[in-house]
């Protein structure tokens, strides 16, 4: 006996994905246009999509890369207004697929993972979250496919630097950069030269009474190619939009 393409219903595919940062939202993009036969949720413990862009806050927080290399393919803009585009530009970029494409009412934002088991049996995920308002209330899903999109730089934590649980001052992870922070005549000292002291340090010590970085080895730095304002600024923005004028491609 022949059977026909429709003798079987096939069964859903059922989706659950863990954060809305930069690789969260190309997934769920490409979830959600090049996947039959699929329901999927997003879930993110911030109020917003953005991950590390929306979290990350300190002064001069931006890109370290140029910015045009530093975007999706499927969503690009010729209009970044610099070369290493500032932490808030980025956020904005970010949600602009999720606004444009409908991502949106696949996340279920202030939500966090706090666990995924393998249930062998049913083949089958479950997933353990925490409503952030209710947070002595577990709710549990199941899926087929369980994605981790929560990226390397969220789970920040302190030096463990001697007599640190007795400094009498303030201490602060870039990472977790308070709101609205009054450092103005401030003795402040920054640990580090990565990223992202090299990139805080211009926006503090200018209102900072004294500023010292310690680190233990040096890092090589180089000034901006283009300055934020002038004429390579200007020759920057109009170039780009020039070459990506599908009128000139």
């Amino acid at each position: 006996m022949e059977l026909s393409a429709t003798a079987f219903v096939p069964k859903p595919i059922r989706i659950v994905a863990i954060g809305a940062g930069i690789s969260g939202i190309q997934f769920l993009k490409d979830a959600t246009t090049r996947l039959p036969n699929i329901s999927i949720t997003v879930y993110d413990k911030n109020s917003q999509e953005g991950g590390t862009w929306a979290e990350n806050r300190y002064p001069g927080c931006a890109c370290d890369i140029p910015s045009h290399a530093y975007q999706y393919s499927w969503n690009p803009n010729p209009r970044w207004s610099r070369l290493y585009a500032e932490a808030a530009e980025i956020l904005e970029y970010l949600k602009s697929p999720v606004t444009n494409f409908n991502l949106r009412r696949y996340i279920q934002f202030s939500t966090t993972c706090t666990g995924a088991n393998w249930d062998e049996n049913n083949s089958e995920w479950n997933v353990t979250l925490q409503r952030n308002e209710t947070p002595n209330d577990e709710i549990s899903v199941k899926c087929d496919v369980f994605i981790i999109a929560i990226g390397r730089l969220n789970n920040w934590k302190l030096p463990a630097i001697e007599g640190l649980d007795t400094f009498q001052g303030r201490v602060i992870h870039t990472a977790n950069w308070p709101q609205g922070l009054d450092h103005h005549g401030k003795d402040i000292a920054v640990i580090g030269n990565v990223a992202s002291s090299t990139q805080c340090l211009p926006g503090l010590h200018k209102d900072a009474r004294s500023i010292g970085n310690f680190v233990r080895g040096p890092t090589w730095l180089v000034p901006h190619v283009f300055s934020p304002n002038g004429e390579a600024q200007v020759n920057f923005r109009h170039s780009l939009l020039y070459y990506t004028d599908s009128k000139h491609i």
